[in-house]
């Protein structure tokens, strides 16, 4: 059972991650690939899906894969005289040795949003919606990272209507 918490106007960007980071950690940190099931890389705090590439990774090199959620961006659009709606967009990352790992967290984890749809709602959090997925691979040394990224919205609508 993931505990959402609702969206307030003094702590939106913290609490659309939160709710975001607990659905991910809880129904997204493994997934089952050709060789068995496949869990990323469980960080200090108990957390697979982190905030921030670690900067230890950076410097040092670390375990893969890697699953990270940006800090969600927020806008705001008028839709009339009394009508906003607000959109959140953040990413979710996924880094990995193995070319397919990237795109089974991603598909896992957006599965694993859609899955909470009426849950985020409950919370203030509506229209869950994605844009293209990003692949890349980079050498980091003699290691080949695989790597995807999907852009994904969500809406909280403040004014006329709350849908």
């Amino acid at each position: 059972m993931v505990n959402l918490q609702d969206v307030e106007d003094e702590s939106f960007i913290s609490d659309v991650f939160l709710n975001i980071h607990k659905i991910l950690n809880s129904e997204a940190a493994s997934v089952n690939a050709a060789g068995g099931e496949v869990q990323l890389v469980e960080q200090d705090n108990g957390n697979q899906w982190i905030g921030a590439y670690p900067e230890n990774y950076i410097e040092e090199g670390g375990e893969f894969p890697l699953g990270i959620i940006s800090t969600p961006n927020s806008s705001d659009v008028r839709r009339g005289f009394r009508f906003t709606e607000e959109f959140y967009t953040f990413q979710i990352h996924v880094f990995a040795r193995r070319a397919e790992h990237p795109a089974l967290f991603i598909s896992k984890a957006w599965n694993a949003l859609k899955q909470f749809e009426d849950e985020l709602a409950e919370v203030g959090l509506y229209n869950l919606g994605h844009e293209q997925t990003n692949n890349d691979m980079t050498m980091r040394g003699e290691m080949k990272v695989h790597s995807m990224s999907m852009p994904i919205t969500v809406r909280k609508t403040r004014g006329g209507c709350d849908r």
